[in-house]
């Protein structure tokens, strides 16, 4: 809607306004604007119209004296000429300040990502590193060893691809409770088999059974080095002769896995059984002491900011599927502590839940990663399972 009024000014009233003039008001939007059309124009005056805001050209604006032609004193243009630099200026300022702010987030990107791709890098290198700790010299000779480790013989087994592997075993008491048991344990990923000594002693004289101890390559004066794949191997083999042995004296094989050696075991006893190579070898039990369902599972749970599945070489991921290959009528018991710092319980349990047959889980309340054989219940249990699972 446009509404337009009207009015007739008088220069007397209106300085500003050529006289006499017509004034117009139109309103359109609600937006007023004022228009004027001079008088002279009609009478060849060269008038026409125009905003308010302009002069006629027949009436310009009198000269103030100290203002400028747009009615400005002289220190308001300077301060608008300045402050027109000035805010260029500011600008330019704040064009230089983002650039640099820009390039130091820039710099500190490039150096965040480099810091990553390094700690990548020397996790993959130095990763086998981080994940087995073995004692490599050769144990003291067990002529060397205290009085209370008598008999105990040494004793060497090749793997598959060549290695030699070192161990000892030591032959049940003859009066023991259950010397028609023998023992392998396979050792968790630190020290060797020296430092299972005090609980090869511990179980032989408690339960009366023979106990052998297997060190896997790279650990305790055995061949090679440590990996996921020669230490399923090193299972084996250990596996192999602990088989013979037992047969030899009549008892049964029961396998003791410790820590990562629940992993190479279970592994182990699943390819020799899917591979045929278990002909002639009866294993009438498994213990999983600190037992894990896979390696990289707990890693990712401590280095989360990390690509693990990508970078991890020995993930130990089949240890679940092998404990579910394994024959169902086996005996399987798992021991796990509750405050264990290595192996959460969790993870020893989600490896228990994986067994289809018969199985035992035993937790043992404030138990940790290396002590449970410390804590109260746990060679009744390992004597119950015996008694009640192997039957000897």
């Amino acid at each position: 809607e446009v509404e337009t009024r009207e009015r007739h000014f008088e220069q007397s009233a209106h300085p500003w306004v050529p006289h006499p003039c017509r004034a117009t008001v139109t309103s359109s939007g609600g937006v007023p604007r004022l228009t004027y059309v001079s008088r002279l124009g009609s009478s060849g005056g060269g008038g026409r119209a125009h905003p308010l805001t302009h002069r006629h050209p027949q009436h310009p604006r009198p000269a103030i004296p100290g203002r400028g032609r747009f009615g400005q004193t002289a220190s308001t243009a300077a301060m608008a000429s300045g402050g027109a630099a000035g805010a260029a200026e500011h600008v330019g300022n704040l064009a230089r300040v983002g650039g640099a702010a820009y390039s130091a987030a820039m710099g500190l990107a490039t150096i965040a990502g480099c810091g990553y791709v390094s700690v990548c890098t020397l996790a993959f290198v130095f990763q086998r590193r981080l994940q087995y700790f073995p004692t490599k010299e050769h144990p003291p000779r067990v002529t060397t060893l205290p009085e209370v480790c008598q008999g105990i013989e040494e004793f060497s087994v090749r793997t598959e691809d060549g290695l030699l592997l070192q161990g000892w075993h030591w032959p049940a008491p003859p009066s023991g409770k259950h010397a028609k048991v023998s023992l392998l344990q396979l050792h968790g990923n630190a020290g060797s088999r020296h430092n299972r000594l005090y609980w090869a002693h511990h179980t032989r004289s408690k339960l009366g059974c023979a106990v052998t101890l297997l060190d896997y390559r790279g650990y305790g004066g055995s061949e090679g080095s440590a990996t996921e794949s020669g230490m399923i191997k090193d299972g084996k083999a250990g596996i192999q002769w602990a088989a013979t042995r037992a047969a030899e004296s009549g008892s049964k094989l029961v396998l003791h896995l410790e820590s990562i050696g629940s992993a190479a075991g279970l592994n182990a006893a699943a390819g020799l059984r899917e591979g045929g190579g278990a002909t002639g070898i009866a294993i009438a039990g498994i213990v999983v002491e600190g037992g894990l369902s896979s390696c990289v599972e707990i890693a990712q749970k401590l280095f989360s900011f990390l690509p693990l599945t990508l970078l991890m070489k020995d993930k130990w991921d089949g240890t679940c599927a092998a404990a579910t290959s394994l024959d169902p009528d086996m005996p399987f018991m798992s021991m796990h502590g509750d405050h264990d710092e290595i192996v959460p319980l969790w993870c020893g349990r989600k490896l228990f839940d994986s067994v289809q047959g018969r199985k035992v889980w035993k937790e043992f309340k404030r138990g940790g990663h290396n002590n449970l054989m410390e804590q109260p219940g746990y060679f009744e249990a390992l004597d119950n399972f015996y008694t009640d699972e192997v039957g000897a």
